[in-house]
């Protein structure tokens, strides 16, 4: 029908319920004590099968190794979750080659849904982000009560449950139709939202709200819960929208480096000229020398922050050319010759915003 299905991720601290609850969602697709595999301990081939097994269930990743690891043997390598994208559309995960004479090629289509269970949240490109509808859980509402129900849920038998997944197959065409409605409903309504800009972050989470919404023609739910949720997925979609509008983590830890650094150094960092207030220029070798004068550690490698550079927000790439250096003006004044800085350095430019 939209020809895309979001992916759901689950993130927060550890002993806040993320595996009970899972694993009683699995209860009612009629699988027991089971919750999803890690994709970092798991072969291409593994990932691929995984993926591929099957139809109209999730495929559970848990706890996979989000970090950037590109120094790392192959082996030892993290889960890349940009893989993923194409998933969101129903498509391929990997292609195989038949053993046959000619270039005939196997590519089983994705049919599931893709769920994102771990501690840390994900980091991702932009395109991975707004694929996913993010929750995060925590301890702050946790009580005896709280305790006792969800001991309650993880004794409850399979065979008490797992009929959710016949219930809805069964009301197959009302559930599409209320879907399909409530979704439209909610795509409108979330356009109008200044805080949500991000065209496939109002679809991803107005087709959430699409099931949410035909829920209660499964299962009973109260009409104040459905309408809570509702707000609270409206809530989500704005989170999302403010993740996609920060910068990299590391581009922004690159910054607060670079902030300090201009602070401490007593000529500063910033080569830009005297009467280009609104720019930042950056000589990486200098930059590098006197991150290690203060003894402070580059959480990248200057070829990877480079890129992530380009596709900043908050200070804008403009262009890479030598600059008549302001730092170097303020070194030399009274200096000799064989002390003097160079007058020009090649460095790559940014706009203040």
């Amino acid at each position: 029908m939209h020809k895309s299905f979001p992916f759901l991720e689950i993130h927060g601290e550890p002993g806040t319920g993320k595996s009970t609850l899972i694993e009683f969602l699995w209860k009612l697709c009629g699988r027991e004590e089971y919750e999803g595999f890690d994709p970092s301990n798991s072969t291409p081939a593994a990932r691929g099968r995984n993926f591929s097994q099957v139809a109209n269930l999730p495929v559970v990743l848990i706890e996979g190794d989000c970090t950037n690891t590109s120094d790392k043997p192959s082996k030892l390598r993290a889960f890349d979750y940009d893989e993923l994208k194409s998933l969101y559309n129903g498509r391929a995960s990997r292609s195989l080659g038949i053993e046959t004479n000619n270039n005939e090629t196997y590519e089983s289509p994705f049919r599931g849904a893709i769920l994102l269970v771990q501690n840390a949240a994900f980091d991702a490109s932009e395109a991975t982000l707004s694929r996913i509808v993010s929750m995060f859980t925590d301890k702050s509402n946790q009580t005896d009560v709280t305790q006792t129900a969800a001991e309650r849920l993880e004794q409850m038998p399979m065979s008490d449950v797992s009929g959710f997944f016949i219930a809805a197959t069964q009301r197959e065409v009302t559930l599409l139709q209320e879907y399909d409605h409530h979704y439209r409903k909610a795509m409108a309504d979330m356009a109008k939202h200044a805080n949500i800009r991000h065209r496939r972050v109002i679809k991803t989470h107005s087709q959430i709200i699409g099931f949410l919404m035909a829920l209660a023609h499964v299962v009973p739910v109260h009409p104040s819960h459905i309408e809570q949720t509702r707000n609270f997925i409206f809530r989500l979609a704005a989170e999302r929208q403010r993740a996609l509008s920060l910068d990299h983590p590391l581009v922004q830890e690159f910054w607060e480096l670079f902030d300090y650094l201009d602070a401490q150094e007593q000529h500063g960092i910033n080569h830009a000229p005297a009467d280009k207030a609104d720019e930042i220029a950056v000589n990486f070798n200098h930059f590098e020398e006197v991150a290690n004068t203060y003894r402070q550690r580059l959480p990248f490698t200057l070829s990877e922050i480079k890129k992530l550079l380009k596709s900043g927000r908050e200070r804008e790439f403009v262009r890479t050319a030598s600059v008549r250096s302001s730092v170097s003006e303020r070194c030399n004044v009274g200096k000799s010759k064989e002390l003097r800085k160079p007058d020009f350095y090649h460095c790559w430019t940014f706009r203040r915003k």
